[in-house]
């Protein structure tokens, strides 16, 4: 019976030290079940999982790698471009979801008083994308949907007087 032993497993956005092992797992799982060699995981693609929160939980995980491994073709490292695509998109969370998270960590934009500038929430964002992403410009350019250039540039501008 299952009711004499529950057990209480948190989604994987909560267990985001489970990403690399699920991850390796189902990449290998995937190339073998398609008869290709795995590829090897890029580190930059642990960073940009990390900020997104897996409304599907382990299953989407799972459909994620078997897309990107099925198109993979070529090279020794697994494309990120399908996961770039679902991260920026951020297809599965909702607005919402993701004020909610924000606040229960304590690093939501709020408003109180003045209403604050264009320049004042464009870096507060920017700022924001670099600290989920680590200081990785590709992974928070993706983030705040724009090129890792734009994020570049206006990364110097920000830091003009």
């Amino acid at each position: 019976r299952l009711s004499c032993h529950p057990i209480n497993l948190p989604p994987l956005r909560k267990r985001l030290d489970d990403l690399p092992l699920l991850l390796q797992y189902f990449v290998d799982e995937a190339a073998g079940s398609m008869n290709k060699a795995a590829p090897a995981i890029p580190d930059e693609l642990l960073t940009l999982l990390s900020v997104y929160d897996f409304p599907g939980n382990i299953r989407e995980l799972r459909s994620l790698v078997y897309n990107a491994v099925a198109q993979h073709r070529s090279g020794a490292v697994l494309s990120m471009q399908s996961f770039r695509d679902v991260v920026s998109k951020g297809q599965g969370g909702s607005v919402f979801e993701h004020e909610r998270t924000d606040v229960q960590t304590g690093s939501s934009l709020t408003i109180s008083g003045r209403f604050p500038t264009l320049r004042e929430a464009n870096r507060f964002l920017v700022d924001e994308a670099m600290r989920r992403a680590t200081n990785n410009q590709g992974v928070a350019a993706t983030l705040l949907g724009i090129t890792r250039q734009s994020l570049n540039r206006r990364l110097k501008t920000m830091d003009e007087p």
